[in-house]
């Protein structure tokens, strides 16, 4: 059994940004994440140590930076901020910066559940797998039971029956229930032969990224992270591995249990949507 990091009653492994969906709708990710009020970052310019500074975005979303004066940075991604910086300063004031942005510490989250509403912040990210571990700090939280199903350590087989999560269009059109698609593993290796994600053909859509896919057994086999456009292919998502959200797992600073097996086998598919969507949650951004 592994043991890694902080309460399971605390931690949801839903990562961010989408099943978790966004008060932005659609197909979000970590290098899609806007920077809003509360956030903190740290922008960094090599070699230019009056140029660099780790700031908290205030309300209005604007800050003062050396020579560029009032900026604008709230709806922006960190890439984003990123290339203002670097177009402000090139030319009048340095040949060619060398600009980076990190967040360093996420405003506030909403956890949205069937029935209640919970604060949580971000506990641990992975920017290069576009995955992050939140955690509820509410004290009106009583937690969660022990999870039902396992983190699937071995890679699945092209053909295994899959089940999608997520809140699709939960903020338009759609409704905040949540909802399962279902298809089968269509290869082992994602985009362009990404070996960190599954291909599959269970629809995604805008809001289901994040959520969590499933097998019929109940083995939790990964985060749906995105899919192609119709007018390219249909029926094309991509899931990042359980693998690599173990991964992350293993770098939070206090240790957990993870379940080694999986009770949810011996149940019927319908029981099983009901056990595991227990937990699984709509992610809003304050």
């Amino acid at each position: 059994m592994r043991q890694k990091a902080i309460s399971l009653a605390s931690i949801l492994f839903l990562l961010v940004f989408s099943s978790i969906s966004f008060a932005q709708e659609g197909n979000l990710s970590m290098s899609q994440y806007q920077l809003g009020s509360g956030d903190r970052i740290k922008i960094s310019v090599f070699g230019q140590d009056d140029l660099s500074m780790e700031v908290r975005l205030p309300d209005v979303g604007t800050i003062n930076y050396p020579f560029l004066g009032e900026i604008k940075l709230v709806g922006l991604t960190a890439d984003e901020v990123e290339k203002k910086i670097y177009d402000g300063l090139l030319g009048d004031y340095l040949v060619n910066p060398s600009v980076s942005v990190a967040i360093v510490e996420y405003r506030p989250f909403f956890i949205d559940g069937e029935v209640k509403k919970f604060n949580a912040d971000v506990v641990q990210s992975d920017k290069v797998n576009d995955l992050a571990i939140i955690k509820i700090f509410d004290v009106n939280f009583d937690g969660l039971d022990n999870l039902p199903y396992n983190f699937k350590t071995r890679s699945s087989d092209v053909g295994t029956k899959v089940y999608a999560y997520g809140y699709p269009m939960a903020l338009s059109l759609m409704g905040k229930e949540i909802k399962i698609t279902d298809g089968i593993i269509s290869s082992k290796s994602g985009f362009d032969g990404d070996i960190t994600t599954y291909q599959i053909t269970a629809p995604i859509q805008g809001g289901n990224s994040g959520g969590p896919l499933f097998d019929d057994k109940g083995n939790f086999l990964g985060i749906n992270s995105s899919g192609l456009r119709k007018d390219i292919a249909d029926n094309v998502g991509y899931t990042i591995k359980s693998s690599y959200v173990l991964n992350l797992i293993d770098v939070l600073p206090k240790s957990i249990d993870l379940p080694s097996s999986t009770k949810l086998q011996s149940l019927p598919l319908t029981e099983q949507i009901k056990e595991i969507s227990k937990y699984v949650v709509l992610v809003k951004v304050k």
